[in-house]
């Protein structure tokens, strides 16, 4: 399986989803790249408001299925920020126990229209 989502980190702070595809049939909802909380089931996407911390800590505060902000932090696996790199969740307000709902996270820099293939999805 194969899914991939683009998100746009505006000058303004801004973090929205643009598109997501995938090469299985996916619900309308769908997000890649979603956090949980295993004790309260509380899932949390990528939109919202983006800063960095350093070179490999970015900062998202986003509103989560219980209606609430809530501050993820995660870790880029390489500070270049010019090629491909994996990040990984560090913790959501402090907490560590929140993980990620699929696999592994891979981010690239690229243009809207250059960075996802299509594919014929049934």
């Amino acid at each position: 399986m194969y899914e991939a989502t683009v998100y746009e980190f505006k000058r303004d702070a801004s973090l929205s989803e643009l598109d997501s595809i995938a090469t299985y049939s996916m619900p309308e909802d769908f997000a890649v790249v979603m956090i949980y909380s295993p004790a309260s089931d509380v899932r949390c996407g990528l939109e919202g408001k983006w800063q960095t911390q350093d070179a490999r800590i970015l900062l998202i505060d986003t509103t989560c299925s219980d209606g609430y902000s809530h501050h993820i932090a995660l870790e880029i696996e390489s500070a270049s920020w010019q090629k491909a790199f994996s990040a990984h969740l560090i913790s959501v307000d402090g907490q560590q126990d929140w993980q990620p709902q699929e696999g592994k996270w891979f981010f690239t820099r690229c243009q809207p229209r250059d960075c996802l293939p299509r594919w014929d999805v049934p």
